[in-house]
């Protein structure tokens, strides 16, 4: 496909490709065939169909920077139980700041145009692509 830009990026446990200039919502056939083509994991595939969106996480797992998995759910019960989602947050954010989510191997293809060189832009910075960390 060289009409596509082509991003990847190395993740703590493999790989991540952004691909720019399909012009392919989430849930639409062309969105499906790229995906497949890429070998993404199937899981991925239909929850992309399923919400109508690309999904990338942009901070780590906590288990990945040695955070226990959060044992309070939304909605909150009580008080006690924001006060421990709050003290939960306070400490992955602490553990999680020494950590990049993805470094960039590689950018092939066309430019990207305005809005998705935003989209890139953004997923870069929360990803602290440019910062030398270690990937969790």
């Amino acid at each position: 496909h060289p009409d596509l830009g082509v991003r990847v990026y190395r993740t703590a446990a493999g790989l991540r490709v952004l691909v720019t200039g399909a012009a392919a919502p989430p849930s639409s056939d062309r969105a499906r065939e790229l995906l497949t083509e890429l070998n993404s994991d199937p899981l991925y595939v239909e929850l992309c169909a399923t919400h109508d969106s690309y999904r990338a996480r942009l901070t780590p797992k906590p288990f990945r920077v040695g955070e226990r998995a959060l044992a309070v759910s939304w909605p909150f019960a009580d008080d006690a139980a924001l006060a421990a989602y709050e003290a939960w947050v306070a400490e992955y954010d602490g553990r999680a700041s020494g950590h990049a989510v993805c470094r960039l191997v590689s950018a092939s293809g066309p430019v990207p145009g305005p809005d998705e060189q935003r989209l890139v832009a953004l997923h870069d910075a929360r990803c602290r692509v440019a910062e030398r960390l270690p990937l969790a």
